[in-house]
Parts: C-alpha cells; sequence; structure tokens
C-alpha cells in the first residue's frame, strides 16, 4: 500500500518569512491553514484597508488588483514548492515563470478573508507546475496555471523571450536598467540600447 502524504499543520508568519523572500509591502500571505508536501496548500491573505494600493485602486471603490490577487496565489505556491523540496533556509529562490489561463470572477473588496488554494499538477526537474484558485467564504474570485522553478540567485535563472518568431535566452536581472544594459542589440533598440522607429 502507498502511504497517504503527510499533511502538515498552519504556518505562522515567522515560517512564511522563512520561505519567501517577500517583505512588506509586497508579502501577500499572512499564513498556511494547512500543507501537503509535493501535493497542495492552503494559505489565507487578510485583506485590510490599510493595504497601500487601496490609495490609488480604487479612490471611493477600493478593490484588490488582480495582478495582486495572482501574486499571492504566486506566493501560496511558492511556500509549497520550497517545502516540498527542502530549500527552506538553503537561501535558494524560486521564480515565476510563466501563467495561464488566469481568470478573474469577484472583486476583492477590504474586509475579507482571501484563501488561497494551490494544488501541484506537475514537477519536472527543476520545474514545478501549479493550478490555483482565490475565493472568499467559497465564492471563486480567480482561478490560473502557473510555473515555478528554483534558482541559487537572481543572475542563475534564464528565461525565454519571444518576439516575432525568434527566441534567445537571456540572463534575468533584477532590475529593468540591468536588463536593457544587458541587452544592447534587441530587436528595436540600437547599439546605444536607443528605440528604433522600425524593427527590421
Amino acid at each position: 500500500m502507498t502511504a497517504e502524504p503527510e499533511t502538515l499543520g498552519g504556518l505562522d508568519i515567522r515560517r512564511i518569512m522563512a520561505a519567501l523572500p517577500h517583505r512588506y509591502p509586497f508579502l501577500l500571505v499572512d499564513r498556511v491553514v494547512s500543507m501537503v508536501p509535493k501535493t497542495s496548500i492552503h494559505a489565507v491573505k487578510a485583506v485590510s484597508m490599510n493595504e497601500p494600493f487601496f490609495q490609488g485602486h480604487f479612490p471611493g471603490r477600493p478593490i484588490m488588483p488582480g495582478v495582486l490577487i495572482v501574486e499571492a496565489l504566486a506566493q501560496a505556491a511558492g511556500i509549497l514548492a520550497v517545502e516540498s523540496m527542502g530549500l527552506a533556509g538553503s537561501g535558494k529562490l524560486v521564480y515565476f515563470m510563466g501563467i495561464e489561463g488566469a481568470k478573474f470572477r469577484a472583486p476583492v473588496e477590504p474586509g475579507c478573508l482571501l484563501d488561497l488554494n494551490v494544488e501541484f499538477t506537475q514537477l519536472c526537474g527543476a520545474v514545478c507546475k501549479f493550478s490555483g484558485k482565490a475565493s472568499i467564504a467559497g465564492k471563486l474570485c480567480a482561478a490560473r496555471r502557473r510555473e515555478r522553478r528554483p534558482a541559487e540567485g537572481l543572475t542563475a535563472f534564464t528565461s525565454p523571450l519571444r518576439r516575432r518568431g525568434w527566441r534567445k535566452r537571456i540572463p534575468c536581472f533584477p532590475a529593468l536598467p540591468t536588463l536593457r544594459a544587458a541587452l544592447p542589440n534587441l530587436p528595436g533598440r540600437s547599439e546605444t540600447g536607443q528605440s528604433r522607429s522600425r524593427v527590421p
């Protein structure tokens, strides 16, 4: 008989911060309710009116941006990946590689408890695939599929860049100006990094 995966109890904010490099104001997971390594995780985000993004999104009608709901799901997936692969405390990071089929069903407003449910769908080498759903009191708010990959550091991971049918592997740097400086000969940019009027 195959042993059932062990279900871990909840993780407090200290364990979450040990697994993720994110910090205020971009740490979007407050607590892990339960987790089954290499299988699934249930985490929560308490959405408060004090969130900084509510100042501009939108004045008089505060709604959590959809991209941040996806980011919260991504962070929950990151915790699952780190704990499943035994990377906690190793200093290694887990990167967001791609997203498929994200859909938003209902607005997320201040005062709610956002449930983040993420499941492993595939583990291929160093690349993990997940599916996730964000909900409030059982009502679906957002759903998506996504990929993550662990890496030693910010310059250790390469990602494919596609443009008009061509593909090239480039270093993934933390800052856009650095990335531009590393790619002076991209189509659409001159040797000095200035934009061209037309792409040949």
